[in-house]
C-alpha cells in the first residue's frame, strides 16, 4: 500500500463502517456484520503485506554478500535497492547491480541480462562461480 492508496483505503473504510451503522439501525445485528467484515479483512491483508515487506527488507539488508566483481565493495558497501520476488537487488559502491536469489548472486549486466557471479556453498562461504 503506497501513500496515495491508504487515505483512499482509509476513506472507504469509514464510508463502510458508517454504512453498517445505519444499516444496523433499522436492520439489527445481522446488517452490521458485512461492513465490518469486509474492511476488517482488508485491513488484515495490508497489515500481513507490510509486515511481510517490512521482514523481507530487514533480511536482505541483514545479510552477508560477497565482496564485488572488482573487488572494491565489501559486504557492508552494498545498497539495497529493490525487494522483488525472484530475490533483493542490491547496487554496490562502483555502480554495478547485483541479485541475490537464493545461494545464488548474480550480476545485473548493462543490457539486463543476469550472470551467474558467486554461489553460497554449504558452509555459508560465497564461492566464485567456475
Amino acid at each position: 500500500m503506497n501513500v496515495l492508496e491508504l487515505p483512499v483505503f482509509t476513506i472507504a473504510t469509514a464510508l463502510l463502517f458508517g454504512f453498517g451503522r445505519a444499516l444496523f439501525k433499522h436492520f439489527g445485528i445481522e446488517s452490521w456484520i458485512a461492513p465490518f467484515i469486509v474492511p476488517a479483512g482488508l485491513w488484515l491483508f495490508a497489515a500481513y503485506g507490510v509486515i511481510r515487506g517490512t521482514y523481507g527488507d530487514i533480511k536482505n539488508s541483514l545479510s552477508r554478500r560477497p565482496t564485488c566483481q572488482t573487488g572494491k565493495c565489501t559486504s557492508r558497501q552494498y545498497v539495497l535497492v529493490e525487494s522483488r520476488s525472484d530475490g533483493a537487488l542490491f547496487r554496490c559502491r562502483c555502480g554495478d547491480l547485483y541479485l541475490a536469489s537464493g545461494p545464488s548472486f548474480l550480476r545485473i549486466l548493462p543490457d539486463n541480462s543476469k550472470q551467474l557471479y558467486m554461489v553460497r556453498s554449504s558452509s555459508g562461504d560465497w564461492e566464485a562461480q567456475r
